[in-house]
């Protein structure tokens, strides 16, 4: 795990994301994961427009996401998309979408465990902007924002109501280097940002 403080502005030369990003305290980069929705399956995506979806069933670039700690004692973590290296950001008009250089609470998320519910691997999704739920239609089935992926329902609910059909129900999983790839994080202007797949403790912590 490497730990990148705020004030540096070499990350957002990497990633082309932050100039100078989070507000408060470290940033800590876990590494590359996967996020499925758990009803169908299909992997969370950003179009290089921000626009979220969830009707691939295969990962590439555009479904693999940098997963960063920003407040682990309370579970609170952002994701910032592989392919167009923005935040992923709850919008206050039910929105959702990857399309933030900023960290601030609309692009915090808590992940809330489905432990509770009988899912060992499942989580809920939550804006700690908004306190609304991450969720997703069926594949094909848009919402207003443009894609399946929304995040305008359950709003403050400590965790969301149904069983493992509901559509707020995500499951991680460790990611290697998407295909065709990219441009190389590691060691440049002598920093090093994980480019490798989140441990598998490490999800499990979540």
């Amino acid at each position: 795990m490497f730990v990148l403080r705020c004030a540096l502005l070499t990350f957002g030369l990497i990633l082309g994301v932050w100039s100078e990003a989070c507000a408060d305290g470290p940033l800590e980069v876990l590494g590359m994961v996967g996020v499925r929705q758990g009803r169908s399956g299909r992997y969370l995506q950003a179009h290089t427009d921000g626009e979220l979806h969830a009707s691939n069933e295969h990962r590439n670039e555009e479904e693999t996401w940098f997963l960063c700690a920003v407040d682990k004692p309370h579970h609170i973590y952002a994701l910032v998309n592989w392919r167009n290296h923005r935040f992923m950001s709850a919008h206050s008009n039910g929105c959702a979408r990857a399309d933030s250089v900023i960290l601030s609470n609309a692009e915090k998320w808590e992940l809330i465990s489905g432990r509770s519910h009988g899912f060992e691997n499942a989580y809920a999704i939550r804006s700690v902007g908004t306190g609304h739920y991450l969720g997703a239609q069926d594949p094909g089935h848009d919402l207003a924002c443009g894609g399946e992926v929304g995040c305008g329902t359950g709003a403050h609910a400590p965790i969301p109501p149904g069983g493992r059909n509901d559509n707020g129900w995500w499951v991680f999983e460790k990611a290697e280097k998407p295909t065709p790839g990219g441009p190389s994080f590691n060691d440049i202007v002598g920093v090093v940002v994980r480019v490798a797949p989140v441990a598998a403790s490490i999800i499990a912590a979540l």
